[in-house]
């Protein structure tokens, strides 16, 4: 189902989400590769997922059961396929693909927070116009980025939409694989984010997202911006010692 499986592939293609993987429900215990299933996660809105403990890092992910006729073992699906190609701050990180003799399974990182659709039950229509502009504006600007893709989003709705816990902060690494200089800062990078598990550091490859870097006006890379509340708040352009990173984060 990935794109170039179909000689005259459509302008826009869909992906959809269904609660029927067939697949049998994974009970905690279970080991996946280097996940073990820790609980099922209710009301996420895009069927059957769990959350588990990576063992290898100590993190939390997200496990969602691929449908059993999604497409042959050897094709990757199409979910698959567009999350590896879609990175954006405020999209949920897609992290891989694992199989085992019990199906196939999308590993996504752990968000803390709640869903729009308990959130918005909990503060009631007093919210107010203003308010659910401010929490959409992020959506809105992820959307964007996927439709540029040539992707549509067609199972959209309240239940799907994360809100992170206030304060997170998002750094966006903007580099190209060619970059000598975005080379030397990615060991930097992977220290921090051990180091500062509160926050969360996305890297957008340029030349396979270029209307992202377009938005945010990366014109030099590397090129680090930091996102809170879904808006960009500062940036730094080259190489940094990761002292001027960790400062960054804090702010």
């Amino acid at each position: 189902m990935d794109s170039k499986d179909h000689p005259t592939p459509p302008r826009r293609q869909t992906a959809e989400n269904g609660s029927d993987d067939g697949q049998s429900p994974l009970a905690a215990g279970t080991q996946i590769r280097q996940y073990k299933v820790t609980a099922p996660l209710q009301n996420s809105g895009s069927g059957r997922v769990y959350l588990a403990l990576d063992l290898s890092s100590g993190e939390r992910v997200v496990i969602k059961p691929v449908a059993a006729d999604t497409a042959p073992s050897k094709n990757k699906p199409l979910e698959a396929s567009i999350l590896s190609r879609f990175h954006h701050p405020n999209a949920v990180r897609f992290d891989e693909m694992v199989e085992d003799a019990s199906g196939r399974y999308l590993v996504f990182e752990y968000i803390e927070g709640m869903d729009l659709e308990t959130f918005l039950q909990k503060v009631g229509p007093e919210i107010g116009e203003s308010a659910l502009r401010d929490l959409l504006r992020p959506v809105a600007d992820a959307l964007e980025a996927l439709h540029g893709l040539g992707f549509i989003h067609r199972d959209l709705k309240p239940a799907n939409l994360r809100i992170r816990d206030s304060g997170t902060p998002v750094l966006v690494d903007f580099y190209a694989d060619w970059c000598g200089p975005c080379r030397m800062l990615s060991p930097v990078l992977e220290e921090l984010a051990r180091e500062t598990p509160e926050a969360r550091i996305v890297k957008i490859d340029v030349d396979k997202s270029p209307e992202i870097a377009a938005k945010y006006g990366v014109n030099s890379i590397p090129m680090l911006v930091l996102f809170k509340d879904g808006e960009p708040k500062s940036q730094i352009i080259g190489l940094a010692p990761k002292s001027t990173l960790r400062q960054l984060l804090s702010k």
